[in-house]
Parts: structure tokens; C-alpha cells; sequence
């Protein structure tokens, strides 16, 4: 549904902080005037008067509803072509995230995604904290060991006073059977701590560089 006329366009230019601003808003305006709108009239009679008695005339009743759906119609152009300006913006304005080029489009999207990061740094942690609880415990369960086979060995009721030799005689053999080693064939004890660098820089500098960006760069559409 549209006005039976085309109205002339008109050309803008903004910067896109000021266009995300306008985009917020307009959202806002186009759901508030579509539901606030008036799509429909009832008249009486042969005379076509309008029910409503905000119209005197069925013609005044016409135009106010022509003119709320152009009002519409209007604000979604607006709407439209300032989001197609800020996505092709967004696409080819770059900037520098710890030493890396991207595009603004790029930025937004890794916002989100950055979180699949802080996750995997977060899990692995937590993973490696357990994996060294049970290798510490491993390793408390095979000290024990060794303590009885020295008992059992010296045929005494406690552990024997032993020297270096005759400890490793029998702790060697059972530590090559049963010392605990934590496993990390994918380095991810070397890894974590570069992940995390990797989000706090991103973390800490996106914002400004977006910020600066949005500032400092201009977008023109038509409506």
C-alpha cells in the first residue's frame, strides 16, 4: 500500500554514530506509528459522512488516513536506506584490534563471537585444575605405595631409615609402573595464557576503535 504519487527523495549525510542513534529511534517511531495508525474509515449513509467526527468530510477522512500510511511508508525508506548505508559502511571501513586489520563488520560480528573464547579459556581451566587435583592425588595414592613396599622390604613396622639408594631400589621401579602425568598433547597449558591475552586486548580495545571509527566516518543515503 503506497501514496498514489512518488515523493521527492531526499539525500543525507551523517556520521555513523549519529546514524546508529537514528537507527534506534526509528525503530521505535515506525512501531509506534504503525500501531498508532489509521488504515481504515467508516462513513454513513448515501452522503458518505464520516463516522468519525474528526472528519467532516469523507475527503478529510481520506487524506488523514492516506497520510498516516505515507507517514509509514516514509519512515521504513528511511529506515531501509540508512541500515543498507551503515552495512556497506561496516564492510569496507576497517580498523586495528591488537596489530590486526579488520573491517567494522568483522568487529561487530566477533563481538558476539568472542564469547565462544572466554568459554573454551574458562572450560580448559577448569579442566586443567581437576586433571592436576587427580594427578596430585594419584601421586599421594603412589607415595603411599612406596612407603609399604619399604616397610614390607625391610621387614619392619615402620618406615625404615633408608638412604637414597636403597629408596630409589624399590620407589624406582614403582614410580615407572604408576607415576601420574598429566597429558596435554594439544599444549593447551602453553596455549590458555595467549587466549586470554588475545581477549582481554580485543576486549579492551574494540570499543574505543569502534567508538573512533563511528565518529569519524561518514555515511550518505537517500530516502
Amino acid at each position: 500500500m503506497s501514496s498514489g504519487k512518488e515523493a521527492k527523495k531526499v539525500t543525507e549525510t551523517i556520521t555513523v554514530t549519529a546514524a546508529l542513534i537514528e537507527r534506534k529511534m526509528l525503530k521505535k517511531r515506525i512501531d509506534r506509528e504503525i500501531k498508532g495508525g489509521a488504515y481504515f474509515g467508516i462513513t454513513v449513509g448515501e452522503a458518505k459522512r464520516p463516522h468519525n467526527r474528526e472528519h467532516t468530510t469523507v475527503e478529510s477522512q481520506a487524506s488523514a488516513i492516506q497520510s498516516s500510511v505515507d507517514k509509514v511508508h516514509a519512515l521504513v525508506r528511511r529506515y531501509r536506506s540508512l541500515v543498507g548505508a551503515l552495512v556497506t559502511s561496516n564492510a569496507l571501513t576497517k580498523i586495528t584490534i591488537g596489530g590486526r586489520e579488520i573491517s567494522i563488520a568483522e568487529a561487530i560480528e566477533y563481538k558476539t563471537s568472542i564469547s565462544f573464547d572466554l568459554l573454551l579459556a574458562s572450560t580448559i581451566k577448569e579442566s586443567l585444575k581437576a586433571h592436576a587435583m587427580t594427578v596430585s592425588s594419584l601421586q599421594n595414592q603412589m607415595d603411599t605405595a612406596i612407603q609399604v613396599k619399604l616397610v614390607s622390604f625391610y621387614s619392619g613396622d615402620s618406615v625404615p631409615d633408608v638412604n637414597s639408594e636403597q629408596f630409589n631400589q624399590i620407589a624406582n621401579p614403582h614410580k615407572a609402573q604408576h607415576a601420574p602425568v598429566l597429558h596435554d598433547p594439544a599444549k593447551l597449558v602453553a596455549s590458555v595464557p595467549d587466549l586470554v591475552t588475545h581477549i582481554e586486548t580485543f576486549s579492551n580495545e574494540v570499543e574505543v576503535a569502534l567508538n573512533i571509527s563511528n565518529a569519524s566516518t561518514s555515511i550518505t543515503f537517500e530516502y
